[in-house]
């Protein structure tokens, strides 16, 4: 575990980024404590503390938790901690779902193409927010278009060791009555799953 002194220095590092981002009303709640530890270790790349609570750096996160307790900001948050050249880009699940109804199949090779960067390996995202998106229709067919990235992306994280993140509030089968027991199985091998407390109220009350 982390020595007390520098969770607490880290915990006003975080806390002051919090309300730079989003304002002076930001603050850590205390029963937040063990997720901040779980992502600092993997985040710091800590192997003590991450085979303390079984994380595993080459896998991305898969952070869930009840509406309102603080899965987007915290993952914002983490992210302007690491260097430039190491931070994985945002994106919300609902804006990939409305931009495939206007641009289709482009949308998805977009997430998944190795051949867009400047790197043979694409980049790191964090969908925000999975779940929350509605199935898309272009041309008037359905398209989960979420699953089709998923599975696309978990190919290249077999492939490649490309790193994909996740805030969601669906649990286990919450994924599989939404995307299918492939992609729910996909995710359990691709990411370290990380959760709120259940019990929380909704942080921003």
């Amino acid at each position: 575990m982390t020595k007390r002194f520098e969770f607490e220095s880290f915990l006003l590092d975080f806390e002051k980024r919090g309300k730079a981002m989003y304002g002076d009303k930001y603050q850590i709640a205390k029963c937040d404590m063990l997720v901040l530890q779980k992502l600092l270790a993997y985040f710091d790349c800590n192997e003590e503390q991450a085979s303390q609570f079984d994380i595993e750096f080459e896998k991305g996160i898969y952070l869930n938790g009840l509406i309102g307790v603080g899965k987007t900001s915290t993952m914002r948050i983490f992210r302007d901690f690491l260097l430039p050249e190491y931070r994985f880009t945002t994106k919300a699940c609902r804006e990939v779902a409305f931009a495939f109804i206007q641009g289709g199949p482009e949308v998805i090779f977009k997430f998944t193409n190795r051949f867009e960067y400047k790197s043979d390996i694409p980049r790191d995202y964090c969908f925000d927010d999975l779940g929350l998106e509605s199935k898309s229709k272009f041309f008037g067919n359905n398209v989960n278009v979420m699953r089709e990235i998923i599975l696309s992306r978990y190919d290249l994280f077999i492939e490649k060791g490309t790193i994909t993140h996740f805030t969601s509030n669906l649990s286990a089968k919450g994924i599989m009555d939404m995307y299918g027991s492939e992609v729910r199985s996909r995710i359990r091998e691709m990411c370290n799953i990380i959760t709120f407390d259940s019990s929380l109220l909704d942080n921003r009350k």
